[in-house]
């Protein structure tokens, strides 16, 4: 369920002007008093400013594999297993590997 904006504080400009006095050198401390919100939306909103730009740029860095490429890889993903698998069994034999 999504929330619904309940006021002034809660609009994306409001937001928007405390984000830009915050970065150009004002304080939390200061903008929380001055403007009557608490530290930590402050904060909060920050963080959520910082982790939607994350994810937008994580997106755009997210490239689709080639199909044709994809056998080759789970071939090469199946022999690195078996390989392991040996090299579990060996130390299990030299009673390096528990169990």
């Amino acid at each position: 369920m999504e929330r619904k904006p309940t006021g002034k504080k809660d609009n994306d400009d409001f937001k928007k002007t405390i984000m830009d006095l915050y970065h150009s050198g004002s304080l939390v401390k200061e903008l929380s008093r001055e403007y009557g919100v608490s530290e930590v939306r402050i904060n909060r909103t920050r963080i959520n400013i910082f982790l939607k730009l994350f994810r937008e740029e994580r997106r755009e860095d997210a490239v689709a594999p080639d199909i044709k490429e994809l056998p080759a890889s789970a071939e090469v993903l199946s022999k690195t297993a078996q390989e392991l698998k040996m090299i579990i069994r060996k130390f299990r034999a030299l009673k390096i590997f528990p169990h």
